[in-house]
């Protein structure tokens, strides 16, 4: 069995001439109009180009939720660590019947915290800090103080 490969008509693109037994049979494996086939290259670039970009266009949309999302957990993680150092500066000043006072807590006047006290019982008061940011409340929390 010899094969042969045939490419003389522009109309198939690759077929093979298998020779057996003296007969010839002709087995297309690929039949195109080559002529027709031209712009095919520009047009899959393009649609290849589309799908990449809607590809990079998903994944940087992931990043910068990952991103939005890990910014506003470290603010709030940082607001519940302040909101508990108030908690505890409070509890180290002498014990009174009340306390309320609106406070910065860091040099930069956008952080603020809110405390107050309420009496519960003779020599217990509860302590309720609330910080914020540039007006939007991000942590609040409670303690309780004893009278010693």
């Amino acid at each position: 069995m010899r094969i042969m490969i045939h490419r003389q008509n522009p109309r198939v693109g690759l077929s093979f001439i298998l020779r057996k037994d003296g007969r010839e049979w002709l087995s297309k494996l690929r039949t195109l109009d080559l002529r027709s086939d031209r712009g095919s290259t520009i047009v899959e670039s393009l649609i290849a180009a589309v799908v990449i970009a809607l590809a990079l266009n998903a994944l940087l949309m992931a990043l910068s939720t990952g991103m939005v999302a890990t910014n506003f957990n470290s603010e709030r993680v940082t607001a519940e660590v302040a909101a508990r150092s108030q908690i505890e500066y409070v509890k180290t000043l002498p014990y009174a019947a009340s306390y309320s006072a609106a406070t910065s807590l860091l040099p930069n006047a956008s952080w603020q915290a809110s405390i107050t006290t309420t009496v519960v019982s003779i020599d217990l008061q509860k302590v309720q800090v609330a910080v914020s940011r540039n007006g939007s409340q991000l942590a609040s929390l409670e303690g309780m103080k004893a009278n010693r």
